[in-house]
């Protein structure tokens, strides 16, 4: 915006639920001790000058949440992405990748449980880690590890958005 002269108004600045630790805001490149709780608004009440420059710093973590009504399943996300882990290719075929959209892809599909989470504390999320690519994960499970993407990147694969918690993990036991 081009000022002018100064404005002095309060600016609202949208801070997500799902930010990680060390947000910040900067003006005209100085940080600022403020800021706000996450899923909230961070208001800056000032003179405003043309030239003005706000940076706002709003690093992602990774946040699981558990199913609603079962405990054992969980998701993952990394910020406001979605994590699904990538479950191969293998066995898919054009007709249940494209089928029509009432028809029934040929041959059927075949269920697969949620991948089981290798650990006993699948809040704490020590058992997915960062991979070397931006936005790419690995996590540990009872059978090996498994790539975990954004869910929006996946495409012509099988992949799971739920991970299965072991049950006494789940409850807290």
């Amino acid at each position: 915006m081009t000022l002018a002269k100064p404005v002095t108004m309060a600016l609202n600045l949208r801070v997500p639920a799902w930010i990680g630790p060390d947000a910040g805001v900067r003006l005209n490149g100085k940080a600022l001790a403020v800021f706000a709780s996450p899923g909230s608004y961070l208001t800056l009440r000032r003179e405003w000058h043309d030239g003005d420059r706000i940076e706002l710093e709003l690093p992602m973590t990774l946040i699981s949440e558990t199913l609603p009504g079962d405990d054992s399943l969980r998701a993952v996300r990394y910020g406001p992405l979605v994590l699904a882990a990538r479950l191969s290719s293998k066995g898919i075929t054009h007709d249940m990748q494209y089928a029509e959209m009432w028809a029934a892809p040929k041959p059927e599909p075949t269920p697969q449980a949620a991948p089981q989470i290798a650990g006993n504390a699948p809040d704490k999320l020590d058992w997915i880690v960062p991979a070397k690519m931006p936005l790419a994960f690995t996590a540990r499970t009872r059978h090996g590890e498994v790539p975990v993407v954004p869910l929006n990147q996946i495409r012509g694969e099988r992949y799971a958005v739920y991970w299965q918690a072991e049950p006494a993990a789940a409850s807290g036991a």
